[in-house]
């Protein structure tokens, strides 16, 4: 290439650089080019993470149920929700018979027991653990009788296995991290707590048990 034609060439450039730069000056250019890459970069990003509120909603929505208390299915459906609290849902609701969303089976053996169980709070025959490392489980009176026991042992033994088994499955099916789940554990012990006592369960500290009352 001549060096004329090399300068017409570097020329023509130019001048189509200035017009451009004429016509979106780079003020304008920079924000709107930003702009437009966080939308895009949004739009593309999955929510991650079990939110705080999101934990305590299903720790409600799963205590609820199992303590008798209605939820509408599909409520924990919300917008912009996390994978995890996506997850969680389709696990809650994602068995239907006859059009009528079925619980967990955990979840519903949990559901069925709870007018027994809650008969052996009201009759003193069972407590509720709030201290140590079973707090939120249940334990028989320590005053039964042994054909009482009987009785009991059985239906408390199996509310526990099931607490401990939603709580484990709860963490695995959100694929929680360790810090995210021992706070769910702890909102759903909570939820626990409060449902049992609103039932009638008398609180039973293991570790300090001249604070308890008989029940």
């Amino acid at each position: 290439m001549s060096q004329r034609n090399a300068c017409d060439v570097r020329c023509s450039t130019s001048h189509v650089a200035r017009r451009t730069s004429n016509l979106f000056p780079r003020r304008f250019l920079a924000p709107w080019f930003l702009a437009i890459l966080f939308l895009a970069l949004a739009s593309c990003t999955t929510v991650r993470g079990l939110r705080p509120n999101e934990g305590e909603i299903v720790a409600w929505y799963i205590e609820d149920l199992a303590h008798g208390n209605e939820r509408r299915a599909g409520e924990i459906q919300l917008q912009e929700a996390s994978e995890e609290l996506l997850r969680l849902s389709r696990w809650l609701t994602g068995s239907t018979q006859a059009g009528k969303v079925l619980p967990p089976d955990m979840l519903a053996a949990r559901m069925a027991r709870w007018p027994t169980l809650r008969s052996l709070f009201r009759s003193g025959f069972a407590v509720l653990l709030i201290d140590g490392p079973e707090r939120g489980l249940v334990a028989p009176c320590r005053d039964l009788s042994d054909a009482d026991l009987a009785l009991a042992a059985p239906i408390i033994d199996a509310e526990n296995r099931d607490r401990r088994t939603i709580d484990v499955v709860v963490a695995e099916t959100a694929r929680l991290d360790m810090s995210t789940a021992h706070r769910y554990t702890d909102q759903v012990i909570a939820a626990r707590c409060a449902l049992d006592q609103a039932a009638g369960a008398t609180p039973w500290k293991t570790e300090t048990t001249q604070e308890n009352a008989t029940p």
